[in-house]
């Protein structure tokens, strides 16, 4: 009975670590990758995503939300189904605003404060055009425009008027 003939133990050893050096470098690189896919995509910091804007589609790949930046600025957007925008959150030097608009995109709604420490909010008719504007900043004044944006009134009124 002759024994099976196998290549010195010197070759085979060779072999084996040759083939274990292709896995390791193989294994190191898929784990490189991984982890700077992951650094990518979520920042250096567990739990921190970071990006220069972000949508957010609905289950037809519409987008209904989208954060970003406007001219630097930081903006976030809502969209109804069809694609119009519904509510505008801003912020710039000269203060921050919600706008909330109509189904056809008009602002309907305004609140802001202002960088210079006054506030308020506008009611706004149909097209924008007519409205009121409640305002404060010391002693504050609501104000009511016809669709003509003539100011039809105005609490408190001018002085020594009644």
């Amino acid at each position: 009975m002759t024994q099976p003939s196998h290549p010195p133990l010197d070759e085979r050893l060779t072999s084996i670590e040759r083939t274990h050096r292709r896995l390791f470098v193989i294994c190191a690189a898929l784990a490189a990758t991984m982890i700077a896919t992951l650094a990518a995509t979520y920042g250096r910091t567990t739990g921190t995503m970071r990006a220069r804007g972000l949508e957010i589609t609905d289950d037809s790949g519409r987008v209904r939300v989208t954060l970003g930046l406007d001219g630097g600025q930081p903006r976030l957007l809502l969209y109804d189904d069809r694609g119009t925008v519904r509510l505008t959150l801003t912020h710039d030097p000269f203060g921050t605003a919600l706008f909330i608009h109509d189904s056809a995109g008009v602002t309907r709604v305004g609140a802001a404060q202002f960088a210079h420490g006054g506030g308020g909010f506008a009611l706004h008719g149909p097209d924008s055009k007519g409205g009121a504007a409640l305002y404060l900043k010391g002693g504050g004044s609501l104000t009511f425009y016809d669709t003509a944006g003539t100011i039809t009134a105005r609490l408190p009124g001018p002085a020594g008027r009644r």
